[in-house]
C-alpha cells in the first residue's frame, strides 16, 4: 500500500502595492499632454479642410437676392409704387390658373407691359376680403371679392375690373393684343 503524504500549504501574505500619488499625477499629466499634442493639430487640419469647403460654398451660393414682389395681399391692392398695374386675384385650386399664368407670361414679354401682381385668395390674411357677392370699391374696408378678378389700378384707384374666369380670360387676351 502506498501512503500519501499530506503537503502543508503555506499561506503567503500579500502586501498591497501602493502607488505613489505623485506617480499617478505624473501619469495623468502625461496623458493630458499627449492628448493635447494629438488633438490640437487635428483641430487645425480639420478646420483648414472644412474652411476651404465653406469658402467654396459661400462663393458659389453668393448671388444677388431677388425679392419676390409679384405676390401681394388684398390690403396692398392700391399701394404699389407704379402708377399703373394689373392685379389678378385668384384661388390656388382654380383650374384656369395655368391659363392665366400663360397669358400673363406672354404679356410680360411685351416691351411696354405694365407690372402684374397676384393675390392668393386662399391665403389667411386675405380671408376678410372674400364674400359671397363682389363689392368692388376703392375703399378696402368694404372691398369684397367673390370670384377670380382682374383689376387694373391707375394712380391708386381701381380703373377697371373683370370678375369670373371667362371675363378674366377675355381681358387677358385683350391686353396681350
Amino acid at each position: 500500500m502506498i501512503k500519501l503524504r499530506k503537503i502543508k500549504q503555506k499561506k503567503i501574505k500579500q502586501q498591497p502595492i501602493t502607488v505613489d500619488d505623485n506617480y499617478q499625477a505624473k501619469n495623468m499629466f502625461i496623458i493630458i499632454i499627449v492628448m493635447i499634442v494629438l488633438l490640437v493639430p487635428l483641430y487645425f487640419i480639420t478646420n483648414l479642410v472644412i474652411g476651404k469647403d465653406t469658402k467654396e460654398t459661400k462663393e458659389s451660393t453668393t448671388k444677388e437676392v431677388e425679392i419676390q414682389t409679384e405676390k401681394i395681399l388684398v390690403g396692398q391692392l392700391l399701394n404699389r409704387k407704379q402708377s399703373e398695374y394689373y392685379v389678378l386675384a385668384d384661388k390656388k385650386d382654380n383650374k384656369m390658373s395655368t391659363l392665366f399664368d400663360n397669358y400673363i407670361n406672354d404679356y410680360k414679354n411685351n416691351e411696354d407691359h405694365l407690372e402684374v401682381y397676384k393675390i392668393d385668395l386662399d391665403e389667411g390674411l386675405n380671408k376678410g376680403y372674400i364674400g359671397d357677392e363682389s363689392n368692388i370699391t376703392d375703399d378696402l374696408k368694404e372691398l369684397k371679392i367673390s370670384d377670380t378678378t382682374l383689376f387694373k389700378i391707375v394712380d391708386g384707384k381701381i380703373d377697371s375690373y373683370y370678375v369670373g374666369n371667362d371675363d378674366v380670360v377675355n381681358a387677358l387676351k385683350e391686353i396681350n393684343g
